[in-house]
């Protein structure tokens, strides 16, 4: 079945968004099932898209950072579960939690120029199926 193409069937999506927003790391909502969970991620997805439509109108600028994309789109959405209760959980999550305080720019490190690691030529997939 087809979501709804109005927001205004919506309001538990925009309550949840605004609350992981709200929060430093994000929100989660338990649910009884695996239905119910993924049928809420398939909502919170479906109101994110609305709302690239909707800003796509309102900030009809294409170099404008709101158009054709949503105010949630930092917010990852995830069903985990089932817990030790047996409930799922449905969580919003920034992506850019955690990275931002951990970037370090080369240019502060000695030696900027070298990164240590295996820096040697990707390899091809060979093909090893067999034919007859």
């Amino acid at each position: 079945m087809p979501t709804s193409q109005s927001r205004a069937s919506y309001p538990d999506c925009e309550a949840f968004f605004n609350a992981a927003l709200a929060d430093d790391v994000g929100a989660r909502l338990p649910f009884r099932t695996h239905g119910a969970a993924m049928q809420m991620q398939t909502r919170l997805n479906s109101f994110r898209v609305l709302c690239r439509k909707d800003n796509a109108k309102i900030y009809p600028d294409r170099n404008h950072q709101l158009h054709n994309r949503s105010e949630y789109d930092p917010l990852q959405i995830a069903v985990v579960g089932p817990d030790a209760n047996g409930e799922y959980w449905v969580y919003a999550k920034r992506r850019d939690f955690g990275i931002v305080d951990a970037i370090e720019p080369l240019s502060a490190l000695p030696n900027a120029g070298w990164v240590e690691g295996d820096w040697s030529e990707p390899k091809l997939l060979e093909d090893k199926t067999e034919t007859s």
